[in-house]
């Protein structure tokens, strides 16, 4: 909860800035703008403040003219009013505008300084106004201090607000959350004992037989395969049980051993071949790779990944019309696990939203035949591959006879 209420302050404190950013630069380039203009007339008025060679400077109000040194040249000479800096007037510029008639305006800096130059012809003399912009870069200088200054606090109130109310709205996410993990380790809890049980139970009942002689060796033989399947099974849930508790706690690591994925889609199918066997569908498994290093996983979690498979071969079953078939194939970097049934499809209005909890199909005929059901199963799927680095996608077999192949696809991960 508090990592979240800081990540909500600093995204309201980051937008703060971005506004202020955008409204600090708008400003700046108001203000600028401005100086430039007021700048431009100060040097106008300046210049027509010349008449006849004598420069007129009795309007003292005006502090800006006060601040412009003129220099005008005629016939008689260059003469100086104001504090005219080293190195101007510009005699050169002054005579080409006297030759020109054009007015010239531009920014020079000396000894460090800026100045605004404006040279225009002003009667039958040659007027230059020359202007100190020291006192706007001053100007501009405390409005970007009073801008940064206003904008760190008010950025800093907004992120201790932000902080504050991110945790009164996260709490109660929180509790939820906590509620949640704490049913499901309960519940798992619960249903860890009675598996473990059952898993006796079943082994004990074939010991008791066998024991007993009441049955033929066949028969026997049958018992010791169904006995072994529903050990293998409670074992399985079991495993997801554990899976289910670390990943209620997210603060826990899932346990990242290397996983064979060919062997585990082996498992899945055998698994679900019995009863999709008694429902008249045939799963078959395909290995498209030689090299059984290329279908290993250097890390993962092998109960999360038997039970997306399964999830996979569950669904694909639950659609079928007659066939499941399971292929696992390399791909430079990766490993794909492709379930294809020949079932109704999947029409192109569910693909965005198949991966979500109980999503569903509309039925494609009036009595609903087709209609397909996902539930939880895809979401946990999805789930699953997210959290190894993975996609898990469909793509629906209307150009084969009907269908669906959902692709769960893998990284390998680095070697060790």
């Amino acid at each position: 909860m508090r990592r979240a209420s800081w990540r909500i302050g600093a995204q309201a404190a980051g937008l703060l800035v971005a506004v202020l950013a955008v409204m600090s630069s708008l400003v700046v380039l108001v203000v600028l703008n401005g100086q430039k203009q007021q700048t431009t007339a100060v040097l106008i008025q300046a210049i027509s403040e010349t008449r006849g060679g004598v420069i007129d400077r009795r309007d003292g109000d005006d502090s800006s003219i006060r601040r412009v040194a003129v220099a005008v040249t005629d016939e008689h000479g260059t003469r100086i009013d104001g504090a005219m800096p080293r190195g101007l007037p510009d005699r050169s510029l002054m005579a080409v505008v006297a030759r020109t008639g054009r007015p010239d305006q531009r920014r020079v800096e000396l000894d460090g300084m800026h100045y605004v130059i404006r040279t225009a012809r002003h009667g039958d003399v040659t007027v230059q106004a020359v202007l100190n912009l020291h006192e706007q870069r001053e100007e501009i200088a405390r409005l970007l201090q009073a801008i940064v200054i206003g904008g760190g606090i008010g950025v800093l109130l907004v992120a201790v607000v932000a902080v504050l109310l991110g945790r009164r709205a996260v709490r109660p996410l929180a509790d939820a959350l906590v509620l949640q993990q704490r049913f499901v380790a309960d519940a798992a809890h619960e249903l860890r004992t009675p598996l473990t049980l059952l898993s006796t139970r079943a082994q004990l009942l074939s010991r008791r037989i066998r024991r007993a002689g009441l049955l033929q060796p066949a028969l026997q033989s049958q018992l010791d395969d169904g006995v072994r399947g529903l050990v293998n099974d409670a074992a399985n849930l079991t495993e997801i049980l554990e899976d289910l508790l670390l990943a209620a706690d997210r603060s826990a690591d899932l346990p990242q051993v290397p996983v064979d994925i060919a062997t585990l889609a082996d498992e899945a199918v055998s698994s679900a071949a019995v009863a999709a066997r008694s429902a008249g569908i045939d799963v078959a498994l395909v290995i498209d790779s030689q090299d059984q290093d290329s279908l290993r996983l250097r890390a993962g979690s092998r109960p999360a990944l038997l039970r997306a498979v399964n999830a996979l071969i569950d669904n694909a079953v639950s659609h079928a019309a007659s066939q499941v078939i399971v292929r696992v194939r390399s791909d430079p970097g990766h490993v794909e696990v492709d379930v294809i049934d020949d079932g109704p499809g999947i029409d192109a209005e569910t693909l965005p939203t198949i991966f979500d909890r109980f999503a569903s199909q509309r039925p494609a005929d009036p009595v609903g035949h087709s209609r397909r059901h996902y539930g939880l199963g895809l979401a946990l799927v999805s789930d699953v591959a997210a959290r190894h680095g993975g996609a898990v996608t469909v793509v629906s077999r209307d150009d084969h006879g009907g269908g669906a192949v959902f692709r769960l696809r893998l990284p390998i991960g680095r070697r060790g």
